[in-house]
């Protein structure tokens, strides 16, 4: 699902990686679900909402919302408790990538030797 491009690595280390562009890893061909996640993910920031509020304040398109709530939800970024919760934003995320990390580097290692 996620495309890492070269570039990225380097604006990383260096803390240049802006937010558009981390929403377009996230969403490389989908500019209106980039869009509709951008927007759910600002509005939740600092305050819990559920997906209607959202949609209803942000005047978001239905299945696009919900498309781009799906990924952000499957990616770990974004939380809610059961169907109607509010969403907050999730520390998941950056427990999946370093657990990623490892196994990426199990797995080479095992390839190498």
């Amino acid at each position: 699902m996620m495309e890492i491009k070269t570039w990225v690595i380097g604006k990383v280390d260096l803390n240049e990686l802006k937010w558009d562009e981390f929403l377009e890893l996230v969403f490389p061909r989908q500019p209106k679900m980039r869009e509709c996640a951008d927007k759910i993910l600002n509005y939740i920031k600092d305050n819990p909402a559920t997906m209607n509020e959202i949609i209803k304040e942000e005047g978001l398109v239905r299945g696009t919302a919900y498309d781009a709530f799906d990924v952000l939800r499957k990616f770990g970024l974004i939380y809610r408790k059961d169907k109607y919760s509010p969403l907050v934003i999730s520390e998941q995320f950056s427990k999946a990538l370093e657990r990623l990390s490892k196994y990426w580097k199990n797995w080479v290692k095992e390839k190498v030797n």
